[in-house]
């Protein structure tokens, strides 16, 4: 009966998980603009869903978070970040 527990914890987390990683894109997605500025290595044009792509593979293979390259800190609610 423990087994089944632990499963059925496990799932409960995993859920927990894909909900917290659903909002967070959501929430990063939605304070990207349609055109952006200032881009000094990217076309200007590249489209949100390119951009969001590249900006994950950053900070995925670097191992850092969005602060690494922009301003803010580890304090800074994710949609006060200076993009």
């Amino acid at each position: 009966m423990k087994g089944s527990n632990r499963l059925t914890g496990s799932k409960v987390k995993l859920f927990a998980v894909v909900l917290l990683v659903f909002f967070v894109s959501a929430a990063s997605q939605a304070q990207i603009p349609n055109r952006f500025h200032n881009l000094k290595v990217l076309p200007d044009l590249i489209s949100k869903e390119e951009l969001l792509n590249v900006m994950r593979g950053f900070t995925s293979s670097l191992g850092v978070r969005c602060i690494f390259c922009h301003k803010g800190d580890e304090s800074t609610p994710f949609n006060q970040i200076d993009f």
